[in-house]
């Protein structure tokens, strides 16, 4: 029965990705009102972690972030149902860059490159990045325990030409293309909650002390890639203008972790320019860094 579900969930997904966006924002509203005013869709977390971010802030300033936060993610929600469905002709028309160039010129190094992201504008349709750019591109995913869901949302993510891989196996993918000389461009999510038990580093970040993944660094120190945040500017519903920023390493030639300061600060200042672009529901501060220490 859970299949059959499934299956039926993929059919109307795919049905609704082929209208015209314009027709799905129609939806788009009604999903904002749906979560802000009726489901109040963790609006106790989204709350808890604006104001914990931001103890400047009036209460005013803290509900008009969290209404223009859920306007943009029931966008962003409408936005990745239609990568689902397109054909390679429209999205990427609504993606501006301001500088590709930097990509071009790392690629002329014969140079790879870390795509060191966050959940910020709208990471999902990083995936046309292929069109433009001549990388062979790589995105890490956690792989879903529904294979039926998993499968509809690797194909979205693969349809303009990305390789979907499974995060456990991100380093030896690399290695393999690097040592076939294939330069790639891969796309990692920085900001996810680290796992208690996981390997991590703590940083201010947000008014709190905050813990990091750090295997994009690791991976990108040990196999000489260029590691690149893609900033993102909302221009106008289903617009984005992205501006690639280079993370340079940190002076210390010894340090492990030579780009997370970097990466952490970036990150930062990007949320800072435009509070309600960042995936705010995210129960980012799972984690203690007095807990966590050891005694």
């Amino acid at each position: 029965m859970k299949r059959i579900a499934s299956n039926i969930v993929a059919y109307l997904i795919k049905g609704f990705s082929k209208l015209p966006l314009r027709l799905l924002y129609v939806f788009g509203d009604l999903l904002y009102l749906l979560m802000f005013y009726i489901i109040r869709y963790r609006r106790k977390v989204v709350h808890h972690n604006l104001v914990m971010s931001f103890p400047e802030k009036s209460t005013q300033e803290i509900h008009n972030i969290t209404r223009k936060f859920y306007r943009h993610f029931s966008d962003l929600m409408i936005e990745s149902l239609k990568n689902a469905g397109d054909t390679g002709k429209k999205i990427p028309k609504r993606i501006h860059y301001k500088n590709a160039d930097l990509l071009h010129k790392i690629y002329e190094q014969g140079k790879s490159i870390i795509l060191y992201a966050g959940h910020y504008g709208n990471w999902e349709w990083l995936s046309v990045l292929p069109i433009t750019f001549r990388f062979k591109m790589i995105a890490f995913y956690q792989p879903l325990s529904n294979s039926v869901i998993d499968d509809l949302i690797k194909k979205s993510r693969e349809r303009y030409g990305i390789v979907a891989v499974p995060s456990a196996s991100a380093y030896k993918a690399l290695k393999t293309y690097n040592d076939e000389g294939i330069q790639t461009l891969s796309l990692v999510l920085g900001d996810q909650s680290p796992p208690a038990n996981g390997n991590k580093v703590w940083l201010p970040f947000l008014n709190r002390e905050t813990a990091f993944l750090v295997g994009a660094g690791k991976i990108a120190k040990k196999l000489d890639h260029s590691v690149v945040f893609p900033h993102f500017r909302k221009i106008s519903r289903g617009n984005y203008e992205i501006e690639f920023i280079l993370i340079q390493p940190e002076a210390d030639s010894q340090s492990e972790n030579p780009y997370i300061k970097g990466y952490a600060r970036q990150l930062e200042s990007s949320i800072l320019s435009n509070p309600p672009l960042w995936l705010w529901s995210h129960r980012r501060w799972k984690l203690n860094r007095e807990i966590d220490q050891p005694k």
